[in-house]
């Protein structure tokens, strides 16, 4: 059910309160699911307690083929990843590892 929009909540978090995401399966829309999850991630308000959950699915789920011309955004997600704004020290080597191994790069 979508909660209706508060004045000062940002499009982007209308977006996750209204469960667009969920309708938008990573697998299948590889590009579009990425470009819901880098708006709500770059949203001027702090980004939703679920994001990392989410951004897990999507790394393990994304079609690679789609990815390659998604590059740009997909770096932002690979640099939040590296920096450590989505997720803790422990967990970051298994995901960064993840996504190499279905993305085709090399590590």
């Amino acid at each position: 059910m979508c909660v209706p929009r508060r004045a000062d909540q940002p499009n982007a978090l209308q977006l996750l309160t209204c469960g667009l995401p969920q309708h938008i399966p990573p697998a299948v829309y590889s590009i579009s699911h990425l470009g819901l999850l880098v708006t709500i991630g770059t949203a001027t308000a702090p980004p939703p307690a679920d994001l990392p959950a989410r951004v897990s699915l999507f790394l393990a789920t994304f079609d690679a083929r789609q990815i390659r011309y998604a590059g740009k955004n997909f770096s932002i997600i690979l640099e939040s990843l590296v920096r450590g704004n989505l997720f803790p020290v422990s967990g970051r080597p298994v995901v960064f590892a993840t996504v190499t191994r279905r993305s085709g790069t090399p590590c």
